[in-house]
């Protein structure tokens, strides 16, 4: 048993590192949406996360980004998984529409993801996922100062793209801490217009439950998001009352350590299968002048299957 498990821990290491080598080659292109909630929607970024709980869950989530400005981004995203026992996999859905401007972006993935039980608490597991990805630009709206430009005639021309999404990540899960490690966009295409591209993007994220007293949880955690061109660090720290209210706050900065938003949440299961969570963020980087601010607004559901054996299925701190 416990070579098994130092057997799995080096392949899991193995992995960490390809995804660390796979960082020089990620091209510059459109920069994936942040999202506040992300406890609650690693489907969408991390495919391995496919399964994780042993409820089906899903998640719709809405994001109005920098109220105040004109045409500010709007995203919505949908994603849904549950893990299916006999084959030891996690199957997930996820469905991105982000508006920016005068351009739109569709993202719907696929995940499948393999579990590992190392032991009666401790989860690994690897997912990959497949979808298209598809970007366009409403040429109607476009605005130029020089409409003479010979470049004009070419974006008019390529206003859309479509592209085949492959996401790959690895998620350590227990009761009482997680881990992950994704990279999204692998199939980056090249092409002349690179604004209607995605480039890698590569995710890294840690949390550990803190057990208060018999009512009270804190969960910490640790994030950042690096797509070569920009990168973003976040720290959060969640409380959570009898699972059933949480609060919280997070706070970003960028590359250079610069102050970009302090983020609150709240949230509430108003039964044992529905919940609902907003979070606010307050612009404190140069954007702030400008904005009111970003809100974001979350639905979610939770199933809970019949399993003939539960204990097939460790309960894992992440199915907040």
């Amino acid at each position: 048993m416990k070579k098994h498990i130092t057997n799995t821990y080096c392949m899991y290491k193995r992995v960490l590192i390809f995804l660390l080598i796979l960082c020089p080659f990620a091209s510059n292109g459109q920069t994936d949406m942040q999202l506040s909630q992300q406890l609650f929607n690693r489907v969408y970024y991390n495919p391995a996360s496919a399964g994780a709980s042993q409820y089906i869950n899903g998640i719709l989530l809405a994001r109005q980004q920098w109220t105040g400005f004109s045409k500010a981004p709007r995203q919505i995203v949908f994603s849904a998984d549950g893990y299916l026992p006999k084959i030891k996999s996690g199957l997930g859905i996820s469905a991105l529409v982000d508006k920016l401007g005068i351009e739109q972006s569709t993202n719907v993935n696929f995940s499948y993801s393999y579990h590992i039980r190392l032991s009666p608490k401790t989860n690994l597991s690897f997912g990959l996922s497949v979808g298209i990805l598809h970007r366009s630009v409403d040429k109607n709206a476009a605005i130029f100062t020089d409409p003479t430009d010979p470049n004009v005639g070419a974006f008019l021309q390529d206003d859309s793209k479509t592209n085949p999404d492959f996401n790959f990540g690895v998620e350590l899960n227990h009761e009482n801490f997680a881990f992950g490690a994704a990279v999204t966009h692998l199939s980056n295409s090249s092409t002349d217009r690179k604004d209607l591209v995605s480039g890698r993007h590569f995710y890294l994220y840690g949390r550990y439950k803190i057990e208060l007293t018999s009512d009270w949880d804190l969960v910490p955690s640790l994030s950042a998001q690096n797509n070569i061109k920009d990168f973003q660090l976040e720290v959060n720290a969640m409380t959570f009352y009898k699972k059933r209210f949480w609060a919280g706050a997070s706070y970003r900065v960028n590359d250079k350590f610069e102050s970009e938003s302090v983020v609150g949440m709240l949230g509430l299961y108003i039964t044992d299968f529905l919940r609902v969570g907003y979070a606010y963020d307050l612009n404190v980087g140069d954007i702030g002048s400008y904005s009111s601010g970003s809100h974001e607004i979350m639905l979610g559901f939770r199933i809970k299957p019949k399993v003939r054996n539960s204990n097939k299925t460790p309960r894992l701190f992440l199915e907040y």
